[in-house]
Parts: C-alpha cells; sequence; structure tokens
C-alpha cells in the first residue's frame, strides 16, 4: 500500500493511513494529470488511477481534461487491466496505451455524465 499511497500523495491527494496500511481515506481533489503507479504489486492500482483520472477530467472545466498513467515497473494480471479499459469504454472513457512506450496509458475521459445503464460485473475468481 505504501507505494500506492505515495503515488497519490505525489498527485495532490491527501491520504490518511494506519502507518500505511488499511484503513485508509482519501480525500480532495485530484491535482494532477500524471499518475505513476507500480504495476507489479496489483491491476487494481493501475484500474483504481484510471477511474480516478477519468473521473477527474469530468470535474475540471478546461478543453483538454485527458491524463495519462504510467505503469513502473511492470504489471501483472493484465486481463483484469484490459477488463477496466473496455468497461471504461461502455462508459465514453477512452485508454489509449502511447505508441512508443505501452507503460503509458493515456485517459481521455468522456463527455458529460453518461446514462445509467444495468449491467452485470463478473466476481474476482483469482483471490
Amino acid at each position: 500500500m505504501a507505494a500506492l499511497i505515495s503515488s497519490l500523495e505525489d498527485a495532490g491527494v491527501t491520504v490518511v493511513s494506519d502507518a500505511g496500511h488499511a484503513p485508509i481515506t482519501i480525500s480532495g481533489p485530484l491535482g494532477s494529470d500524471r499518475l505513476s503507479i507500480d504495476g507489479s504489486r496489483s491491476s487494481q492500482f493501475v484500474s483504481a488511477a484510471l477511474l480516478a483520472l477519468a473521473a477527474r477530467g469530468l470535474d475540471i472545466a478546461t478543453e483538454d481534461a485527458s491524463g495519462t498513467v504510467q505503469i513502473t515497473p511492470g504489471r501483472v494480471s493484465a486481463p483484469y487491466l484490459e477488463m477496466t479499459i473496455r468497461e471504461m469504454g461502455r462508459f465514453g472513457h477512452q485508454v489509449d496505451r502511447d505508441a512508443a512506450d505501452p507503460s503509458h496509458l493515456h485517459v481521455t475521459p468522456a463527455g458529460p455524465a453518461q446514462p445509467p445503464l444495468n449491467m452485470t460485473i463478473d466476481g474476482d475468481w483469482s483471490s
């Protein structure tokens, strides 16, 4: 959790934890359009960063509300990450890999809020 907490704090978010352990409380606006996440621990951290950047893009009034996630040093659970990217696309968010460096994922948020939809979400069978 320490690496995730550090990445969030580097992005301007306030994180309160029990010496780096759960439970954690995260607050404040995401003050950066770039997040660096250790992808070797869990794809959930990378998915969380992608979703946070998409949500940040809906909250700011700028011409370019996009953001970038850099995955360091590598990633695990690629199928789960691909599932997150696919589901984000269903809600109008676009995630593109940098052609020169696939460890960089570029997030372009959807426009105005999307209408709700019904969907079934598969369970996490890996745990």
